[in-house]
C-alpha cells in the first residue's frame, strides 16, 4: 500500500497484489526490502517490498501447521513450526536454509531474540538458546 494518501484509497494505493502462498495466521516479516510469509506446510514466499516481485517460494523442510511468526535477529530468520521444528535461514532473496531442530514439543509461540539468546516456547519448556 503506497503511504500518504487520504480519502477512498481501496485500490488507488495499492501497489502489488500476492493472492497464493499466504499465511493463515503468522504475521509476515519486513527486512531489507524484502517480505517473507510463512504458510501452513511450511512454505515460504519471499517478496520484493518494493515491485511485488516474488524471489522464491519453497518449503522450509519442515510441514505442518504454522501459528508464529517470523522472527529475523543476526541476519537470520527464525520460524518455529507447530510441531516444535525451528527452522533458521538467512535473510535474501534466495532461501539458504542454516539449520532446523526438532525440539519434540508443540509450539504456538513465536520465538523471541534477547541479548544474544533464543528463547522458544513450547507446550511444556521455555528453551533459551546461546553462546
Amino acid at each position: 500500500v503506497q503511504l500518504g494518501d487520504t480519502g477512498n484509497i481501496t485500490t488507488s494505493a495499492q501497489l502489488w497484489k500476492v493472492g497464493e502462498n499466504i499465511p493463515e495466521t503468522p504475521s509476515v516479516l519486513c527486512k531489507n526490502g524484502l517480505v517473507y510469509m510463512i504458510k501452513n506446510g511450511g512454505i515460504v514466499t519471499c517478496v520484493n517490498a518494493k515491485t511485488g516481485e516474488i524471489q522464491y517460494t519453497e518449503r522450509l523442510g519442515a510441514a505442518g501447521g504454522y501459528f508464529s511468526s517470523p522472527l529475523y535477529a543476526n541476519g537470520n530468520i527464525y520460524t518455529a513450526a507447530y510441531n516444535g521444528v525451528i527452522t533458521v535461514f538467512k535473510e535474501g532473496s534466495k532461501l539458504e536454509i542454516i539449520s532446523r531442530n526438532d525440539l519434540d514439543e508443540k509450539n504456538l509461540a513465536s520465538p523471541v531474540a534477547l541479548e544474544d539468546k533464543l528463547y522458544v516456547r513450547t507446550e511444556k519448556h521455555l528453551f533459551a538458546f546461546g553462546k
